[in-house]
């Protein structure tokens, strides 16, 4: 399925390669942003198997590129960023820009526990607890971090 779905744009390590583009998904994770993928940047295609296939595909892309738990705490918000809103978003750039500098952090992480029921578009959040309250903290800092390459791949 992944060479049928993924293959004609994608490789694993070369060219587009998905490695870097799902580092530190989760299978949840990753099946679930299947489900989004012609929002992610307008030329993706929607995914065309069934929910089985979908959660196979999450699974595989999982393994390519495993998460990095090495990450020091002051820079695990950006990181947890870059690993799955980036693909998406920016802050303070052009791209679906997130400006949620005058919210405090405890009203962004309880936005981060309902993303999907905010907007159907989007995946629910499914990092742990601690990657949550780092993520909300960096979006409330109002960081100037621009992630233009999906969380360190090139297009």
């Amino acid at each position: 399925m992944v060479a049928i779905q993924c293959g004609v744009c994608h490789s694993v390590s070369g060219y587009r390669a998905l490695a870097p583009r799902v580092h530190g998904w989760s299978p949840e994770f990753a099946t679930d942003i299947l489900q989004h993928l012609p929002l992610l940047r307008g030329t993706m295609p929607q995914f065309a198997g069934n929910e089985q296939d979908r959660a196979a595909v999450g699974a595989y892309l999982a393994t390519l590129s495993p998460p990095n738990n090495d990450v020091p705490a002051a820079e695990l918000g950006s990181h947890v960023f870059g690993q799955r809103c980036a693909m998406c978003h920016t802050v303070g750039g052009k791209f679906r820009p997130l400006s949620l500098a005058g919210m405090d952090t405890e009203s962004i992480d309880g936005l981060l526990t309902q993303l999907d029921s905010l907007n159907p578009d989007m995946p629910a959040f499914h990092g742990s607890e601690q990657e949550r309250k780092a993520l909300a903290s960096f979006l409330q800092s109002g960081d100037p971090y621009k992630a233009t390459n999906r969380a360190g791949g090139t297009q």
